[in-house]
């Protein structure tokens, strides 16, 4: 065999074994091509995820033009991923009910969508589809956003906390502040860490590790309402939050990396095998060492550092991937065998990205949020983006793997005939040597 046969043989060989099966924890994921994160979340529900060329893909529901290309219906769901519009370079992103807030690769904040209570910090209220992304302010000092439904959260590298939008106690800026148009800063802090947005109220950590949540924290009382940041127990190795309906979960920064809910539980949501409220962040059941979870609205999952992946609470759509549409109360594992690293959970749907930077997603898909190009209701993990190939424009769809096997397995029998080619060749030259 010559040396151009056996270099297509092999390739051939890798593509194949890389395609069909997940990586091996040993070995470092593929950053060339693949998604780099993912934000579940509306309602109706759509999807977002950025790509590691930094562009980014959102598809589901587009009502309000949170889908952020101006070609697209309002009116019609896009069941596959379609690029956002322009050339920005993406960093990171979080979804709201119908608005999406993102920070490009220079810091500065963009956001795009529904703004019927300033929800996107542009300055403005008003009715309208805001299907273009448009920069927050002129600052670029941005490292982190979070929104849901109506307000939103972003982080600047000074460690200060900026909100804007539903003006009531979710802000944190006391009583009744009245809508915010633009980012508006919360109290004078500037050790924030991590912040998220949930329902009607917000939480975050500090770099002292404790946790602080404010607005409609008692899903039993929506009146009762705490209007600036309280801290919620006396943790102080809090790092991660995610904050749900009336519930929040962090990921403290000790060697274990143990996860722990506080709050709403009535479906199990806390994953403490019990459906009381929880009035201080308890430990989910089971242990294990966390890198990554997501908060739905009564469900939630989650990865551990051995890149396993469960879910538990409500499962009504499937949205606990246990191919089943049973609750838990507990930690169910999810029906894959893939190796995970990171999650994210919208409405009643889920979202992961594996360690060969695939998606996947499960769950409700009524308005087209899991994004495989259909409405139907997945209780198990399906491909969304293979991390093999990118789409190039918004025609393209995703590569699924299906078909990427069998280009491949083309490209297999190609190489075999060069290599059979190859041999008769070098047979051919021995026999006239003789």
């Amino acid at each position: 065999m010559n040396r151009i046969a056996r270099l297509l043989s092999a390739l051939a060989i890798a593509a194949l074994v890389g395609a069909s099966t997940p990586l091996p924890a040993s070995a470092a994921p593929d950053t060339s091509l693949g998604v780099l994160k993912v934000s579940a979340g509306g309602y109706p529900g759509f999807t977002c995820a950025i790509l590691s060329d930094h562009s980014l893909w959102c598809w589901g529901v587009n009502y309000y033009g949170q889908l952020g290309d101006p070609a697209l219906s309002t009116s019609e769901l896009t069941l596959l991923p379609n690029k956002v519009t322009g050339n920005h370079l993406w960093a990171t992103l979080d979804i709201g009910a119908a608005n999406v807030c993102a920070i490009d690769t220079d810091g500065a904040l963009w956001c795009w969508g529904a703004n019927y209570y300033g929800e996107l910090g542009i300055g403005s209220e008003d009715y309208g589809a805001h299907a273009t992304p448009t920069r927050v302010g002129t600052d670029s000092n941005w490292v982190g956003v979070s929104n849901l439904t109506e307000h939103a959260y972003a982080i600047k590298s000074t460690g200060t906390i900026w909100c804007w939008g539903y003006g009531d106690g979710r802000l944190g800026l006391g009583i009744t502040p009245g809508n915010q148009m633009s980012p508006t800063q919360v109290g004078h802090d500037n050790t924030w860490g991590s912040i998220d947005a949930g329902f009607a109220h917000t939480c975050a950590t500090k770099l002292n590790g404790t946790l602080w949540c404010w607005g409609h924290l008692d899903d039993s009382n929506y009146s009762n309402e705490v209007n600036t940041p309280t801290q919620i127990g006396a943790s102080n190795q809090n790092g991660w939050v995610g904050a749900g309906t009336a519930a929040a979960c962090t990921i403290t920064t000790t060697a274990t990396h143990t996860l722990s809910c506080y709050g709403a539980n009535a479906y199990g949501q806390g994953g403490n095998n019990s459906t009381s409220r929880l009035n201080d962040l308890t430990p989910v059941t089971g242990g294990g060492s966390w890198i990554s979870a997501g908060l739905g609205d009564q469900h939630v999952c989650g990865v551990q550092e051995n890149n396993s992946l469960w879910c538990w609470g409500n499962n009504t759509y499937g949205q606990l991937a246990t191919a089943n549409y049973t609750d838990s109360l507990v930690p169910a594992a999810a029906v894959t065998s893939f190796e995970w690293t990171a999650v994210d959970s919208g409405l009643s749907h889920s979202c992961a990205i594996t360690r060969g930077r695939d998606l996947y997603c499960w769950g409700d898909n009524s308005t087209g949020q899991v994004g495989d190009g259909t409405q139907t209701t997945r209780n198990v993990p399906v491909l969304v983006i293979d991390g093999a190939e990118l789409p190039a424009t918004n025609a393209d769809t995703p590569v699924q793997r299906a078909q990427v096997l069998a280009q491949l397995a083309l490209l297999a029998a190609v190489c075999a005939f060069a290599v059979r080619m190859s041999a008769s060749i070098v047979e051919s030259k021995g026999s006239r040597r003789r």
